[in-house]
């Protein structure tokens, strides 16, 4: 493959499909509609040959795992939960779900309740407001 063909697959396994097509344009001489058809066939054989790859599996630290870490004991004991569960998340790879349960198996149950009446506020909050859009719009 020359360098242009390296480029432009580059550019499109990047997802800058703008810059693709500014290069086809100006390498063959394309137009617009053609060269952004070229850039989007480019883009599905591309999308086609990643899902006919083997799924490899990328071996992740268990989410406990990332409990021992200071930085994530530290922001449990500050009631920084949100931090702790994305430092956790970053050690170990895992999923938020997975990180989250984790850091709730050692949280104490006072910062647990908060959350969660900080959450049901919230949800009360919301559902006062789209009432009052409805209302507004129907005899606003």
């Amino acid at each position: 493959m020359n360098d242009e063909a390296t480029q432009l697959v580059a550019l499109v396994a990047s997802g800058n499909k703008i810059e693709a097509i500014k290069l086809l344009r100006k390498v063959r001489g394309l137009g617009l509609s053609e060269a952004k058809d070229a850039v989007e066939r480019i883009a599905s054989l591309a999308d086609a040959q990643r899902e006919l790859q083997p799924r490899v599996r990328v071996q992740q630290a268990s989410p406990n795992s990332g409990l021992a870490d200071a930085e994530v004991q530290r922001l449990i004991r500050a009631g920084q939960t949100l931090a702790a569960i994305k430092r956790v998340r970053d050690l170990t790879g895992c999923g938020l779900r997975e990180a989250k349960r984790a850091v709730d198996t050692v949280l104490p149950p006072h910062l647990r309740d908060h959350e969660l009446r900080v959450l049901q506020r919230w949800l009360i909050a919301s559902a006062v407001l789209v009432a009052v859009a409805v209302i507004w719009s129907a005899y606003g």
